[in-house]
């Protein structure tokens, strides 16, 4: 989450994911970022405001993808998986 909308995740779909995480028991976090210092963004925000989808913004770090400090481990991956897999198996796509 950000103050200034640089990521394109809304309330109902940040909580359809996390329903879905614990419906298949699995561990997530809500990350904000801090509204003083300016974020990266992703292609989120400009997506779904011209194609008029509910959107979120999910991922999980790779290593040395951005920072030193992103690292994953293999059960972070499978954790995806799994949520993934449980989101798009009961949320309905509107």
């Amino acid at each position: 989450m950000n103050l200034n909308q640089r990521y394109a995740t809304d309330a109902p779909a940040a909580e359809d994911f996390a329903a879905a995480c614990r419906r298949a028991g699995l561990p997530f976090q809500t990350y904000m970022s801090r509204a003083d210092i300016q974020p990266g963004t992703t292609i989120g925000p400009i997506s779904s405001s011209r194609l008029g989808v509910r959107t979120i913004d999910v991922g999980h770090p790779l290593l040395a993808m951005h920072a030193i400090r992103e690292t994953i481990e293999g059960s972070d991956h499978r954790a995806m998986t799994g949520a993934l897999k449980e989101f798009y198996k009961e949320t309905p796509l509107s």
